[in-house]
């Protein structure tokens, strides 16, 4: 190569990753993305190694994240309402194949997710839960186990490591319990991030 087109990279600590984050924050006015890092002279796998993920190294650094985190376009209301209606015409509540099978409804997982599970939705449109309930975890039981296993990491968990982990339930049920379809909302609900 001519010049110095090869880039070193150092090994940073924890403190010194969030620094350059803050470097690259005060300097451009953004917060860094992972297409900045070579010019920064770190690497992603070092983030992620230390962090997790980049978001988490975000998060650590106090800097906002550059996309919003997913959500339902809609709002709760309008979604119960697509369901409601849904049932009206079919003369009792939707089940969730039904709900699939529909046109302009969301998918079951997320008025599952949403409303804490398919006895939720139906409770919240105001028709009878089903007799079965299935629920395994209430929410604080949920909350107490996610915060114990980021106590051991340090960090907020990926999905992958939720689902992994024999001591978490899967992140479906994390994510129904908090009625959001995205975790960074649950690590903002329990305080985590």
């Amino acid at each position: 190569m001519e010049g110095n087109d090869a880039i070193t990279f150092r090994k940073n600590t924890n403190e010194e990753l969030l620094e350059l984050f803050l470097k690259h924050f005060s300097k451009t006015g953004k917060t860094p993305t992972t297409r900045d890092y070579r010019a920064m002279g770190i690497s992603a796998k070092q983030v992620c190694k230390i962090y997790g993920s980049h978001n988490n190294a975000v998060i650590a650094a106090g800097l906002p994240l550059n996309k919003k985190p997913p959500h339902v376009d809609s709002e709760n209301d309008a979604m119960l309402d697509g369901y409601i209606e849904g049932s009206w015409d079919k003369g009792a509540p939707l089940y969730a194949d039904e709900i699939n099978r529909a046109s302009g409804l969301y998918s079951s997982s997320v008025y599952s997710i949403i409303f804490g599970g398919m006895n939720g939705l139906r409770i919240a449109a105001g028709f009878q839960p089903s007799p079965v309930d299935r629920t395994r975890y209430q929410k604080e039981d949920v909350q107490r186990r996610l915060k114990e296993e980021v106590a051991k990491v340090g960090r907020p968990l990926k999905a992958r490591e939720i689902n992994d982990n024999p001591n978490l339930p899967s992140v479906t049920t994390v994510l129904k319990s908090f009625g959001t379809t995205s975790l960074y909302n649950v690590w903002h609900m329990i305080g985590i991030a």
